[in-house]
């Protein structure tokens, strides 16, 4: 990967911030405090639901993080763009907690009393506007998986229910990977949002590049398939699970082999790259059908360590291609029920070979992607094509999914997100993130700081407006001017009024948000369609009509942002 392909940046500094230590100490409690809030929210559930029955009442009777702040290190700026800044910083995390989790049954209660946490916090400030407030929002992520550990008090409760410790520190990584491990991002809007022109670039990251990666072959696996009485007859039916941010894959299936080499037409998979200190996990695994009584003992294969995508292509030219030979991690394989000569058990180390790509995105025009008998051309701003590509299976095709009104309110208990696809098509579909209703609250911009930022003194303005007291004397009593009282009493109405209003509702209704791009390779088959699917939870409830979008882009035309009606289904 070339140095300006890494980069991709317009100039950086590198400093110190020995005095951001200073200012979380001084915020920290606050922190504190939303960090208990989204134990309670978020984690609480998730645990409940993977426990057994007899403890759905498991509840965290204690939480707090205790005094300690994070530590930073060096801190980069780097100025992407006109428009976007990034810093990024090392921080490390490591304080007493307190923290009891009561298992709701039998009086069984463990705590936590210490956690260590690290990893490289990147803020991006995006868009920058000439108008105040300058920064249209500030975004907060991490671009790999950040490092956690815990410590356990109680150990004696811990013991009584095996595997709890390790399912809690699954759900805290899983908690932190889906809020604010890229592509997911955690967004402080700061302008308005008249202020700011493309919202998508405030609320999430657009990809830099895509990554391939294809499978090609395995050796010395762990064999899942044996009889007793035969010395080496041992075999596996292997298959890649392969994990980039959100986005995950699985190759096919090779039958009856511990060294395996998967069909070489097989295309691989594409992965859309935010940061070069992504990481991509893949996972061997064994396919679970068949076996004694139906079912397996062994279906864990071994995974590899999660490697950057810039390690991975440290020493490829951009839009080359590059072998790897990587080692599995197989101390997880379930040695016991394997044969005794099996390679795990003798000691060899099992390896996967893959082949990995790099492309920055370029622009082509849809038409000449979906015939192959027309070249690419990178001129036309309706397509985004990976690298300097000449066929059309090395072209994505990027779908942005900004907003829309009208969802079911109900809908946001399982969480809505849309799932899109080539119908008649091998290849794999890509799914969004969950989406966020817009907050209807009282428009307070505008208005002086020393009146939104006292919530008390607009508690006593409401009051005072109940008593019908007038703006003049309200004025007097809060030490404002008559104009901003009677403006801020005007559009607390407003906001009463859509209140009521959305109350009324006999199915109530709410406009969402995604703001996300979502990249789909394009088939093979010029002819296939395109099918963007409504999923609420796991269950599809609707579709978009897209053979117009398609028609468009065929033709060539220009397709910028559009609206599309939902199709229900079942009459939902």
């Amino acid at each position: 990967l070339s140095q300006d392909a890494v980069d991709s940046v317009v100039g950086g500094d590198v400093g110190s911030l020995s005095w951001l230590s200073s200012l979380l100490g001084m915020l920290w409690p606050n922190l504190n405090a939303s960090l208990a809030e989204l134990a309670h929210e978020k984690l609480t559930p998730q645990l409940r639901h993977a426990l057994p029955s007899p403890f759905k009442g498991a509840k965290f009777a204690r939480f707090s993080l205790g005094s300690g702040v994070p530590q930073y290190g060096e801190v980069e700026v780097t100025q992407h763009s006109d428009n976007h800044v990034q810093v990024e910083l090392d921080m490390s995390l490591r304080t007493d907690a307190d923290i009891l989790l009561d298992m709701g049954a039998g009086g069984i209660c463990f705590g936590i009393r210490q956690i260590r946490f690290s990893g490289r916090l990147c803020i991006a400030l995006r868009p920058l506007m000439k108008t105040l407030p300058v920064v249209g929002a500030v975004q907060v992520f991490f671009a790999s998986q950040p490092k956690l550990d815990m410590k356990f008090a109680g150990l004696a409760a811990v013991a009584e229910l095996p595997g709890i410790d390790g399912k809690l520190h699954a759900m805290v990584g899983d908690l932190l990977r889906n809020s604010i491990v890229l592509p997911n991002v955690k967004t402080i809007q700061l302008g308005k949002e008249g202020q700011i022109a493309d919202l998508t670039m405030a609320f999430s990251q657009k990809p830099i590049g895509a990554l391939r990666v294809q499978v090609v072959r395995a050796w010395n696996l762990a064999g899942a398939n044996w009889q007793m009485g035969l010395v080496d007859k041992f075999s596996s039916d292997p298959y890649c699970v392969l994990r980039l941010g959100t986005s995950t894959t699985r190759t096919s299936t090779v039958q009856g082999s511990t060294s395996p080499a998967w069909p070489s037409d097989e295309r691989g998979a594409y992965f859309p790259v935010y940061h070069h200190d992504q990481e991509l996990e893949i996972e061997v695994r064994d396919d679970a059908q068949g076996g004694l009584l139906g079912a397996k003992f062994v279906t864990f294969l071994g995974r590899t360590q999660a490697c950057k995508v810039r390690n991975l292509l440290s020493s490829s030219a951009s839009g080359g291609r590059m072998v790897q030979r990587l080692v599995l991690d197989t101390s997880a394989v379930n040695s016991s029920m394997l044969h005794v000569n099996d390679p795990v058990n003798r000691g060899v180390p099992s390896e996967l070979e893959i082949v990995v790509e790099w492309s920055n995105l370029e622009v082509a025009p849809l038409a000449d992607a979906l015939i192959p008998q027309r070249p690419v051309l990178a001129d036309t701003p309706f397509l985004v094509a990976a690298g300097a590509a000449s066929t059309p299976s090395d072209l994505l095709l990027m779908l942005e999914l900004h907003s829309g009104c009208g969802f079911p309110e109900r809908g946001l208990e399982k969480g809505l997100r849309w799932r899109c696809r080539w119908l008649s098509s091998p290849e794999y579909p890509v799914t969004s993130l969950q989406g966020t209703p817009k907050e209807d609250k009282v428009d307070l911009l505008g208005l002086p700081m020393g009146l939104t930022k006292n919530s008390a003194l607009m508690q006593v303005i409401d009051r005072l407006s109940a008593r019908r007291e007038s703006i003049g004397e309200i004025a007097a009593i809060v030490g404002f001017n008559e104009e901003v009282v009677a403006s801020y009493l005007h559009r607390t109405r407003e906001f009463e009024l859509r209140r009521r209003d959305h109350l009324r509702q006999y199915f109530p209704s709410v406009e969402v948000h995604w703001h996300q791009t979502l990249p789909l390779a394009l088939p093979r088959n010029p002819e296939a369609q395109l099918l963007v699917e409504l999923l609420e939870g796991e269950a599809v409830v609707g579709t978009l009509e897209t053979s117009l979008l398609l028609e468009a882009l065929r033709a060539g035309g220009a397709v910028g942002q559009q609206s599309f009606k939902v199709l229900a289904r079942g009459g939902s």
